[in-house]
C-alpha cells in the first residue's frame, strides 16, 4: 500500500520516500535509546557501574540478539512475536494488576491520582477502581494468560 502512495506522488514520489523513510529511520532510533534507558538505569543502580558502559553491554546485547532474529527471520520472528504477545503481555499486565492492586499503597495511589483530581477520593471512580483492580482486573489478566497457554 505505502508504495503505491509513494508512486502515486509522480516525480515526487522518490524524494518523500526517501523522507518518510529517514524519518521512520530516526523515530525507531529514538525510541530504542528510551526504552534502552530503563534497563540501563536499573543494572547501574543495583550494580553501581558507569552508565556509558552499561549501556554499550546492554545496547550489543540487544543488537547481537536482534541479528540472531533478523538472520533467521523466517523462523524466529513468529516465535518472538508469539511468545511477547500471547505470554508476555498478559503476565506482565498481571504483574502491573497485583502491584497497583495489593503492593501499592492505598495513600500513594490517592496521592497519584489527586495531581490529575483534586476530588477524586469524594467520585464514584475511586469508590470502585481500587477492588475493580485489585480483584476483576487480575481475574481477568490470569484467565487470559491460562487461556493462551492452554
Amino acid at each position: 500500500m505505502l508504495p503505491l502512495l509513494f508512486e502515486s506522488l509522480g516525480a515526487a514520489g522518490p524524494y518523500v520516500s526517501l523522507v518518510f523513510f529517514l524519518l521512520m529511520t530516526i523515530a525507531a532510533l529514538t525510541s530504542s535509546i528510551s526504552m534502552l534507558e530503563c534497563p540501563v538505569a536499573l543494572a547501574s543502580e543495583r550494580l553501581g557501574s558507569n552508565r556509558k558502559l552499561t549501556s554499550w553491554v546492554l545496547g550489543g546485547l540487544i543488537a547481537a540478539l536482534s541479528a540472531v532474529i533478523v538472520f533467521h527471520f523466517g523462523t524466529l520472528f513468529g516465535l518472538v512475536a508469539k511468545v511477547a504477545t500471547q505470554y508476555f503481555q498478559p503476565f506482565a499486565a498481571l504483574l502491573f494488576c497485583l502491584f497497583g492492586g495489593w503492593i501499592w499503597a492505598r495513600d500513594r495511589k490517592l496521592s497519584a491520582l489527586r495531581e490529575g483530581y483534586e476530588e477524586i477520593e469524594q467520585s464514584l471512580f475511586w469508590k470502585i477502581w481500587p477492588a475493580y483492580v485489585k480483584f476483576v482486573c487480575p481475574i481477568l489478566v490470569a484467565t487470559v494468560l491460562w487461556v493462551s497457554l492452554g
